[in-house]
C-alpha cells in the first residue's frame, strides 16, 4: 500500500501559454488504474469542522457515502477526511466497535485558502511558473 498525502492531488491547472485558457485537472499516475482515473467530484462545502466551528471547505468527493459502509472522520492536518470500508468488510473490536483492517478513502474536505494555495497553479502566457 502507497501513503500518498491527501494533499497533492488534485490540482487545478490554468495553462494560458497559448493566448487562451485552457483548465486541466492533474492527477498522479499511482492512482491510475488499468488506464482509467478516477475524477473525483470537487465543490464548494459549508461543513462542520471536528473542532466543531464550521467553515467553508473545497469538497474533492471519490466515491459516494452510503448506509452500507462503516465511515468515519479523521483530522489529517486540518483537512476532514471521510475514510472506511463497506460493512461486509469491517469486524468487531473486543469493546462491540466496528473497525476497517483497509480504508478508502471517500470524501476529503479541503481548507478553502489551503486550496488556493496549494491546488491551483497558473502557467501565464510567458510559460513562467512560480
Amino acid at each position: 500500500m502507497t501513503d500518498i498525502c491527501i494533499c497533492k492531488y488534485p490540482l487545478m491547472i490554468t495553462d494560458n501559454r497559448e493566448g487562451q485558457e485552457i483548465n486541466y485537472l492533474a492527477m498522479p499516475l499511482e492512482i491510475i488504474d488499468g488506464g482509467e482515473m478516477l475524477v473525483p467530484d470537487i465543490d464548494i462545502e459549508d461543513a462542520e469542522g471536528l473542532d466543531g466551528i464550521f467553515r467553508r471547505y473545497v469538497a474533492v468527493k471519490w466515491k459516494d457515502i452510503t448506509p452500507d459502509l462503516h465511515v468515519k472522520k479523521y483530522d489529517v492536518v486540518g483537512h476532514v477526511v471521510f475514510a472506511g470500508c463497506e460493512l461486509s468488510e469491517a469486524s468487531k473490536e473486543g469493546n462491540g466497535n466496528l473497525k476497517c483492517d483497509t480504508k478508502s478513502i471517500y470524501k476529503v474536505l479541503h481548507p478553502l485558502e489551503e486550496w488556493a494555495e496549494k491546488h491551483i497553479i497558473e502557467i501565464p502566457s510567458n510559460g513562467q511558473v512560480g
